[in-house]
């Protein structure tokens, strides 16, 4: 069996909440001093979760939950216009 490789669903790089530790989650990107998947974030908040429910329910920082959602729409927002 082949070793899987492992990609973010979304391009973070430029993000200044999420990090990219190869010793950490397989190198994908991550909420900044956490194991926390960027791209989890984000799928909560696309699945309705306010950040405030994903920054209680995960045990994370307001900040970064914030710095992240507000990344990923602004990147949303180019792709489209």
């Amino acid at each position: 069996m082949e070793d899987a490789e492992w990609k973010d669903e979304f391009d973070w790089r430029g993000s200044k909440a999420v990090q990219f530790d190869p010793l950490k989650l397989s190198g994908r990107g991550n909420v900044d001093g956490t194991r926390m998947f960027a791209d989890g974030v984000l799928n909560c908040y696309d699945d309705g979760m306010s950040a405030e429910e994903i920054a209680v329910e995960y045990e994370l920082d307001m900040k970064p939950v914030r710095e992240i959602i507000a990344f990923a729409n602004s990147r949303r927002l180019k792709e489209t216009a």
